[in-house]
C-alpha cells in the first residue's frame, strides 16, 4: 500500500482498476489536471496483472494514494474498501478507462454545495468509441430520476458524486450480490434516505470498446438486473411471470419489437405498473406517469413499421395523454404509419 501524507481534502475521486493498463494513464491525467485542485485521487489497483501497477507508480503528484491488492477481490469489495478509506467530504466516482472533463470536479462541487438536500449527484455524460458519439441526456430531477430506476439506471457510475456524510449516515454501501449493476442498486436504496440529481452537462467522456466490462460479462449483468426488476416489481406489489419479466426487461432496455402485438403487450404492461403505483404509492405519481409516458411513446415509435394499428393503439392509449407533446407526436406517427 502506497500512502502518501497529505491534509484531509474536500473530494476523494475513487478509481478502482483491474488490468485497465490500456486506458488508466488517459483517466488518471483527466483527473489530475481538473481546474479544482483540493482532492485526492484514491486508486485501488485490484490485483491487476499487467502495466496498471507500473503505470501507477509513474504519478508523483501528492494528491494519487494507491492501495494495491496481492489478488483480486473483484469490483464491489475494492468499491466498499473505497468508500471506507476516502477521506473527502465528498466521493467522486472514476473509471479505468472514462475520462473526466476538465470543470467536472468544480462543476459538481459547486452544484452540491448549493443543494445540501442532494445526497447523489449525476452528469450527462458523452459516449465515444466503436463509431459511437452521443451523448447521454439522463433525468435531471429526483422524482423523475427515481421513477426511472424501475427501469434502469438513470445515474452513469463514472459520473457520480457520493455527500460522504450521507453514507455515514445512512450506512449504505455496495451490495457484492449486485455485481455490474451495483451502481443501479445503491441508486435505488439511496432513493428512499436522499435526494438524487443529474446535473444537465456532459463533464465525463464515456468509453464503449470491446472487451470493456459491460461487453466481457453480459450475461452476469442481465442475471443482476433480472434479480433487481424482480425486487423492484414485488415492492410495487406487481403480479408478474416469466413473460412479463422478459417484457419488462426489454421496455427497461429500449429493446423493442416492430410489431404491434408487441405495442398491446407493452400497453398492457405499463397499464398495469401504473395501477400497482397509483394503489401503492411507491413513486412519484406525476413523475412516474411522465417515465411510463417516454417508454410508450418510444416503443410505438420504432414499431410504426406495423402501421396504421399502432397508430390507432397510440392515439386511444390512457398512456399517451402521459407523453410530452403528444398531439405533434401523433402527426408524425401518422405520416410514419401511412
Amino acid at each position: 500500500m502506497q500512502n502518501r501524507c497529505r491534509a484531509r481534502p474536500r473530494v476523494t475521486v475513487l478509481l478502482p482498476v483491474y488490468n485497465g493498463g490500456q486506458f488508466f494513464r488517459e483517466a488518471v491525467r483527466s483527473i489530475l489536471t481538473q481546474s479544482y485542485t483540493d482532492f485526492e485521487l484514491l486508486v485501488i489497483d485490484d490485483g491487476s496483472t499487467d502495466c496498471t501497477r507500473n503505470i501507477a507508480g509513474e504519478f508523483t503528484d501528492d494528491r494519487v494514494r494507491v492501495i494495491t491488492h496481492t489478488t483480486n477481490k473483484g469490483l464491489v469489495a475494492s468499491l466498499n474498501e473505497g468508500l471506507s478509506e476516502a477521506r473527502g467530504e465528498y466521493i467522486a466516482r472514476m473509471d479505468a478507462d472514462d475520462i473526466s472533463f476538465p470543470r467536472r470536479l468544480s462543476t459538481q462541487l459547486k452544484y452540491m454545495e448549493r443543494s445540501p438536500e442532494v445526497g447523489v449527484s449525476g452528469t450527462w455524460v458523452r459516449v465515444f468509441g466503436n463509431g459511437q458519439d452521443t451523448t447521454w441526456h439522463t433525468p435531471v430531477a429526483h422524482d423523475v430520476i427515481k421513477s426511472q430506476l424501475l427501469f434502469d439506471c438513470p445515474i452513469a457510475h463514472p459520473s457520480a458524486m457520493i455527500r460522504a456524510s450521507f453514507l455515514r449516515d445512512s450506512g449504505l454501501s455496495y451490495d457484492e450480490n449486485c455485481l455490474l449493476a451495483e451502481d443501479w442498486d445503491l441508486w435505488q436504496r439511496a432513493s428512499d434516505y436522499t435526494l438524487l440529481a443529474n446535473i444537465p452537462k456532459p463533464l465525463v467522456r464515456y468509453r464503449v470498446y470491446e472487451g470493456s466490462s459491460t461487453q466481457s460479462n453480459q450475461q452476469m449483468q442481465d442475471a443482476t438486473i433480472f434479480a433487481i426488476h424482480e425486487r423492484n416489481l414485488k415492492r410495487l406489489g406487481c403480479e408478474y411471470g416469466a413473460e412479463e419479466l422478459r417484457l419488462h426487461r426489454k421496455i427497461g432496455a429500449w429493446e423493442f419489437s416492430r410489431t404491434l402485438n408487441f405495442v398491446i403487450d407493452s400497453e398492457r404492461w405499463l397499464l398495469h405498473l401504473k395501477e400497482c403505483n397509483d394503489s401503492e404509492g411507491v413513486y412519484p405519481k406525476e413523475a412516474f406517469h411522465r417515465v411510463l409516458g417516454e417508454r410508450w411513446a418510444g416503443l410505438v415509435f420504432v414499431a410504426a413499421s406495423a402501421k396504421i394499428g399502432v397508430w390507432r393503439r397510440f392515439s386511444g392509449s390512457p398512456l399517451t395523454r402521459f407523453v410530452k407533446n403528444r398531439h405533434s407526436k401523433l402527426g408524425r406517427l401518422w405520416f410514419k404509419s401511412i
